[in-house]
């Protein structure tokens, strides 16, 4: 199946009809994707009027075409091969990722913005996501500490008291640094 896509097309370009369908506003720029649609047969595909079912009907592993295609599509680190005993080998050298494909709306200006210093390919939005991850972990540790200390009845500390601490801590590791 063929598809066009057209990006950064005004809603104000568009016909009438689809404009009536949107709720952006006129200077928006959206992406336009048309497709072929697939019309289905009046009556299904059988072995007596499709040609290319002869191809396989001496197939005894294909019988099944479910099971056949889930088999087909398992990675081969997760099939149980010769000598395996039943159990799903697993190729440390061959590690395949899931992929998530996403989509995002946001400003045209933002947009343009991220493009120009690079931040909207695959690898810059994965370490920015693993780096919000990363932050979000840290706050969520801190906030389980907070709740820890306030448990055991420790008060809190004030402003002076913190930075008294952090000169402490800063001079005991510089002390540290200058001994080696």
């Amino acid at each position: 199946m063929n598809a066009i896509v057209i990006e950064h097309v005004k809603v104000s370009d568009l016909p009438e009809p689809w404009q009536a369908k949107l709720t952006a506003p006129q200077d928006a720029c959206v992406t336009v994707r048309i497709e072929e649609e697939v019309k289905l047969a009046s009556e299904p595909a059988t072995q007596e009027t499709e040609t290319a079912f002869g191809r396989w009907l001496d197939r005894a592993d294909m019988d099944d075409v479910e099971d056949y295609l889930r088999k087909l599509r398992t990675p081969r680190y997760m099939r149980a091969g010769p000598g395996a005993n039943g159990k799903r080998r697993f190729n440390q050298r061959r590690r395949e990722t899931i992929m998530t494909t996403i989509q995002i709306e946001i400003a045209d200006a933002t947009e343009q913005a991220a493009r120009a210093a690079g931040l909207l390919t695959p690898q810059a939005l994965e370490r920015l996501l693993n780096d919000a991850l990363k932050r979000q972990q840290a706050a969520d540790a801190l906030l389980s500490i907070a709740d820890r200390v306030e448990a055991a009845g420790i008060p809190p500390m004030s402003m002076e008291e913190i930075n008294t601490e952090v000169k402490a801590a800063r001079a005991e590791r510089k002390k540290r640094a200058g001994d080696h």
